[in-house]
């Protein structure tokens, strides 16, 4: 370490105020650590470079100074306020929010450290908590505009919609130009299915011009939930005209051009300056060239940039590996990924082992991955291909879907108040489906998808066949033979309370059909049939024992136990469940599963979800 003389350290203090002064933070709080082993004593330099720290977006290094800091004046609410708040930004909740209980003890009439409080308890999921804090600020200082956003969160975190609707509106009385509360608005007003009011709201907040390309996106996804697509493509449009290498508005806009049959879906990543200033819009332009079989033009772009430093940035490695996944090159994808520090390249490994039939080196990379994430439903998947080689009796006891697929008839539960529901949802989803394809990178192939989570809507009859579904699951998965009749893995997380991940509704037309695939998100995957093509579900035509019959008979069927990754020797589906309406299956969501093309003249539509174990139970 350096030694400088009282002179030299003088002039860095003063080079660092400067700075400060012309708010230049980050310069600032590189001069200061210069001297900061010499004046950690020292409780004004250490609010100085804390300051400088926490402007410049360092909150590790500023958390540093408050600590030392704050053992020289453990009662400065001041110190206590941003020490808290650093370790929320670490997201180090547990810690923060003793400090910033604290500020708020010894300085209970600043309304800023009940906001900062307020958003560590919604980080905390405390929802109820926050909201009585951020009406505490609000008391403090009604104009408060931070507290009142803070105050909707935790209403919206409660599912108060009503109440988060009535503070927005509040908010606009005096802010009438404020383009984040009419986005807001609009979205909560999107929760309450108030669709007109719903518009309105975004137009205006369109019209002021939101800040933050996060702002474009949500108004987007609050858009299409509200079929308003048109709406949606003028938001990404102007998201994309204000910041044009945002990755999240730049691939929401080609799912949704690609959604609606735009054969033009990628033209906004063509540009040269988006090629070369975002790494991100890059890697996933290859990727989406590459699924959609462009590969000719992802080889071309992959050209443009050879020899370049932006060849190897993390986003453009996994837009190269999708490609040469596409391409079935798995020698390349494993010199590409063998050599990466990244803790996603492993699973890129382990794609490239199995790809050229090395189940073998594949295998260890599996165990070492599941140790760190054993509840992970893709390694999980990728387990069951390498056991069925190397562990057949293992893999028979895990993994073969024989004797985990299990089928529900809810017709059982009432024929006629089901045959009821049925048709009307199947009626609300036919107007909620307003696409012409699958989504980009979905495994659904000539059908289409619905957008958002399903069971968000408050339809009455959708509401009603959704609890149906869930107590039919619930008494299937807490029965007391369950434990003993499932793989460890699957037992080990069961607290015998659910709730739902994720939902979507799909609808297939003839040739229609699922790519072998798993659910990474789910615990238990689960299908029902809401209307199947009498070509389909004619089971007095289809032989005893499905897996024995020709490819014409298990046109249709939910098949089981084929991959969905590239192997040398792909083998064959080894169960498989003939859709009917009414029929529920549910099983393991990592177990590999596809749908067979079909061909009929009516449509194919199946309400799909998800379900985890709840937390805490």
């Amino acid at each position: 370490m350096k030694v400088l003389d009282q002179n030299q350290v003088q002039l860095i203090l003063r080079t660092a105020l400067l700075a400060m002064q012309r708010s230049e933070f980050a310069q600032a709080a590189d001069k200061l650590d210069e001297v900061a082993a010499m004046l950690m004593n020292d409780a004004k330099f250490l609010g100085l470079a804390a300051e400088a720290n926490i402007r410049s977006a360092r909150p590790e290094a500023a958390l540093v100074f408050l600590q030392a800091l704050c053992e020289h004046q453990p009662r400065n609410h001041d110190v206590l306020a941003s020490l808290g708040d650093c370790l929320r930004k670490l997201g180090r909740n547990t810690e923060a929010i003793k400090y910033l209980g604290q500020s708020v003890e010894l300085s209970p009439k600043r309304p800023e450290y009940y906001y900062n409080l307020g958003l560590c308890l919604l980080e905390m999921g405390e929802y109820s908590r926050a909201e009585a804090v951020f009406r505490s600020a609000l008391e403090l200082r009604s104009d408060y505009t931070k507290g009142a956003l803070g105050l909707t969160k935790a209403l919206e975190g409660q599912a108060d919609w009503v109440g988060a609707e009535r503070v927005l509106q509040s908010m606009l009385v005096d802010q009438l130009s404020n383009a984040s509360i009419w986005l807001r608005l609009g979205r909560v007003q999107q929760k309450l299915g108030n669709a007109g009011e719903a518009c309105k709201s975004f137009q205006k907040s369109l019209s002021l011009g939101p800040e933050g390309a996060d702002s474009f996106v949500e108004a987007a996804r609050c858009l299409v939930l509200l079929q308003q697509v048109g709406l949606a493509q003028a938001w990404l449009k102007a998201g994309l005209i204000k910041y044009p290498f945002d990755r999240h508005c730049a691939r929401f806009y080609a799912n949704l051009r690609y959604e609606l049959g735009d054969e033009q879906f990628l033209a906004h990543y063509k540009a040269a300056e988006s090629m070369t200033l975002s790494p991100g819009l890059l890697g996933d332009y290859l990727e989406f060239l590459a699924v959609t079989g462009n590969m000719d033009r992802a080889g071309e772009v992959l050209s443009k940039i050879q020899g370049q430093a932006l060849l190897d940035h993390p986003d453009v490695l996994i837009g190269r590996l999708n490609y040469l996944k596409e391409a079935r090159d798995f020698q390349g994808m494993l010199e590409l990924s063998v050599d990466l520090k990244q803790e996603w390249s492993r699973e890129w490994q382990i794609i490239a082992h199995l790809g050229l039939g090395q189940e073998y080196q594949a295998e260890p990379l599996i165990v070492s991955a599941l140790v760190e994430t054993p509840d992970n439903q893709f390694l999980q998947a990728l387990s069951g291909i390498v056991l069925r080689v190397s562990d057949p009796a293992s893999y028979q006891r895990d993994f073969n879907p024989v004797g985990l697929v299990r089928e529900i008839d809810l017709s059982s539960r009432g024929a006629g108040d089901l045959f009821r529901l049925n048709v009307l949802v199947s009626s609300f989803l036919s107007d909620l489906h307003q696409f012409e394809r699958n989504p980009l990178t979905q495994s659904v192939s000539g059908g289409t998808q619905s957008p958002g989570n399903l069971f968000d809507h408050s339809y009455p009859a959708l509401t009603r066949l959704k609890n149906l579904l869930l107590e039919a699951i619930t008494d299937e998965l807490t029965d007391v033979a369950f434990s003993g009749s499932v793989p460890a893995q699957v037992a080990a997380r069961n607290t015998g309370s659910f709730e739902i991940e994720s939902a979507w509704s799909i609808i297939l037309r003839g040739q229609g059909h699922h790519v072998p695939h798993i659910h990474t998100k789910g615990w238990y995957s689960c299908v029902y049939y809401l209307e199947v093509p009498d070509e389909i579900s004619s089971v007095n035509e289809r032989p005893a024992v499905i897996s024995n019959a020709s490819e014409a008979e298990k046109s249709g069927c939910l098949a089981f136990g084929r991959p969905g990754v590239n192997l040398p020797i792909v083998p064959d589906p080894v169960h498989f469940v003939v859709p009917q309406v009414g029929k529920l299956v549910i099983f393991p969501s990592y177990i590999w599963h596809e749908t067979i093309p079909f061909s009929a003249s009516d449509d194919r539509v199946v309400i799909a979800f998800d379900i985890i174990p709840t937390r805490g139970k």
